[in-house]
């Protein structure tokens, strides 16, 4: 049976790091499917985890079982604990940059970048799809389309 050398050293090892405040990237192993670094703790039973949450846990102690963490950065190779933060999932899956969070953040935004208030009636529904638009931009678009058309004939 291999004998290992500390936890703490051998994941250190695994790490670039040049700048405390820019990310550390990990060189050790990547999984395939999530692009997540991870790390063999060596124990008995060869227990493969999550590099970022390795980092995290040397430096902040145990991730409560009802957070997960989100890379601030944005960068999957990072192990910066200054880069990671507990959250909820929600809360992680709002901060994500998916297709589904797009439409989730624009759903919640309260105003038109114009700065009109959204209402109820500016949501509408196309072939299952919601949508939503500014009454008072589409007003005023409508209006002046209908300017540029009168002066044209």
């Amino acid at each position: 049976m291999p004998v290992f050398k500390p936890v703490e050293e051998r994941f250190w090892s695994k790490v670039l790091q040049e700048d405390p405040n820019q990310c550390w990237m990990w060189t050790g192993a990547i999984d395939k499917k999530t692009h997540y670094g991870v790390f063999n703790l060596g124990t008995p039973t060869y227990r493969i985890v999550s590099s970022h949450r390795v980092s995290y846990e040397i430096a902040y102690g145990v991730i409560p079982n009802e957070l997960e963490l989100d890379h601030l950065c944005r960068n999957r190779a990072c192990v910066n604990p200054l880069h990671l933060e507990a959250v909820s999932h929600r809360e992680n899956i709002l901060r994500g940059i998916g297709p589904f969070m797009a439409g989730m953040r624009q759903q919640t935004k309260l105003v038109c970048p114009k700065g009109h208030m959204y209402t109820e009636k500016s949501r509408r529904c196309r072939d299952g799809h919601i949508s939503r638009r500014c009454l008072s931009c589409a007003r005023a678009y409508a209006k002046a389309y209908m300017r540029r058309k009168r002066q044209l004939s």
